[in-house]
Parts: structure tokens; sequence; C-alpha cells
């Protein structure tokens, strides 16, 4: 008499394992930018405090050739803060607002993000650059 055998080949269970090796290698990438995005959202949020001083500053002034660190209200730059993703925030001439990351979570600090204020008649306008906005990590 003879015996029945069920369960899977070797053959399966491999096609099995090549399938979810191929699913895992194409997720694993957007996975990683997709965190590196998320961490990279708290040098963006940086930004809110001193985009708030530097409205105000032109609000007072008219102009944003004076709305600097340190000068009309804006706070003066932080640099070396550890505790955090920030490790600089900065107002640099003409309003233009400059956050410096620490190396952490796959962020380096070439990976800087600038605001930069534009006057327009219904109050400023800003546009971001830098080497998170060129990694994708914001726009």
């Amino acid at each position: 008499m003879l015996k029945k055998i069920s369960g899977f080949s070797l053959i399966e269970v491999m096609i099995v394992i090549a399938i979810i090796a191929i699913l895992i290698a194409t997720a694993l990438p957007s996975y990683q930018k997709y965190t590196k995005r998320a961490h990279y959202m708290e040098v963006i949020q940086a930004t809110a405090p001193l985009k708030l001083a530097v409205v105000e500053c032109y609000e007072i002034m008219s102009d944003l050739s004076g709305c600097v660190s340190g000068a009309h209200g804006i706070p003066n730059a932080n640099h070396n803060m550890s505790a955090t993703l920030v490790n600089t925030n900065e107002v640099l001439a003409n309003g233009v607002i400059h956050i410096i990351p620490n190396n952490k979570y796959g962020i380096t600090q070439k990976q800087d993000y600038f605001l930069t204020p534009k006057a327009s008649k219904a109050g400023l306008t800003w546009h971001s650059s830098g080497g998170g906005v060129q990694a994708g990590y914001s726009h």
C-alpha cells in the first residue's frame, strides 16, 4: 500500500522565498526614504518660529534687509544643538532662514534647508532650497 505524501516540495518553498526576497528588495529603499523624510520634518518644523519672527520684522520695517539673527526681534542663531536633529538654525541676510541638521537617521549636514522670503503685496512668500530639497525630503 502506497502512502500519500503531503506538504510542499523544495521547489515550491524556494519559489515563495524568492518572491518574498524580491518584494523586500523593492520595498526597503522606499521605506528608508520614507523614514528619512519623516525625520527631516523636524528640520522643516524648526523654521516655524523663525518664519514668524521674519514676518514680524518685515511688517515692522517694511524691508527684509535688516531681518537677521539677533536683530529686530529675531532670535539669535543657535549652534551645536545636539539633543535634536537640528544642529544650527539662523536667519541670514534678507531674512533667509538656514537650518543645518545633525548627522542622524541617515541625514547629513550637507542636507541643509533654506527658506528664502520674497516680498509681495500679499505679504511674504517662501521658497525652499538646499541639500534636503535636492535629496527629495522636502519641496
